[in-house]
């Protein structure tokens, strides 16, 4: 289904908005290849934007707990935001998600229902910690100092 709605590139998307960094994995890139979010966040994004378009198909229920789960480790593997935008619809199988660096849920949608997710993002917490190997900072970011 992605093929309907995006083209490929050659290269990640990337962008400063007011300053901060950021980049775009779109649908399945964000869930099925860590290193697309890997290669925006070596080069400095702190927020990842993850539009997608999940829906349940016959037999596919499985999708939903891995979906959640690989939002979720994108964002502390890398530690940084990752916001993860599905489309509302009554057979969606993956809620639109904000993700902390520490790979905890800030806001979560309702399955199925129209919402509109709000949370403050704070930049500064996007460490990268992770790539850095870097043990202080993984800590941190994981709130254990």
């Amino acid at each position: 289904m992605d093929a309907l709605g995006y083209a490929p590139g050659d290269k990640p998307t990337a962008f400063t908005f007011k300053g901060i960094p950021m980049g775009v994995v779109i649908c399945f890139e964000g869930f099925r290849y860590p290193e697309t979010t890997r290669e925006l966040a070596r080069n400095g994004a702190r927020i990842v934007f993850h539009p997608q378009f999940n829906h349940v198909m016959p037999g596919m229920k499985w999708k939903l707990p891995i979906h959640e789960a690989l939002i979720m480790t994108r964002a502390g593997e890398n530690t940084i935001w990752f916001i993860s935008a599905n489309m509302c619809h009554e057979r969606n199988n993956c809620r639109s998600m904000i993700v902390a660096p520490n790979g905890l849920i800030e806001k979560a949608s309702e399955l199925g229902r129209e919402m509109l997710i709000v949370a403050d993002v704070d930049p500064a917490r996007a460490t990268h910690a992770f790539l850095k190997d870097n043990l202080d900072d993984m800590a941190k970011a994981l709130g254990e100092s």
